[in-house]
């Protein structure tokens, strides 16, 4: 991670993680990172990103393709901690501007 651009690749995903706490426990920051996906705390949840093949493991539920927010199931374990965890789409599948290429 931290390539980069890397943020605007369909196999890279964003995430908003909004918490019952804030800052967000420390439990649920090392919930995502000991599944390979950074995390960085905000005032009322957390913003986690990793690799795509990370969060379909972490989830059971596959996120190709995405061209709207897509709502993930919060897993049990965060479940005192969490209140929702919503995946960003995909630039340039929602209809707005996609990430710019050279020609």
């Amino acid at each position: 991670m931290g390539r980069a651009g890397e943020g605007s690749e369909p196999d890279f995903v964003e995430a908003w993680v909004e918490t019952a706490a804030a800052p967000p426990p420390d439990s649920v920051v090392e919930w995502f990172t000991s599944r390979g996906m950074s995390v960085v705390p905000a005032r009322v949840g957390a913003f986690a990103s990793g690799p795509q093949n990370a969060f379909e493991a972490a989830f059971g539920k596959p996120l190709a393709g995405r061209a709207a927010a897509l709502s993930l199931p919060v897993p049990a374990e965060l479940q005192d901690d969490v209140r929702s965890i919503t995946v960003a789409p995909i630039p340039g599948l929602h209809g707005g501007p996609g990430p710019a290429h050279p020609s």
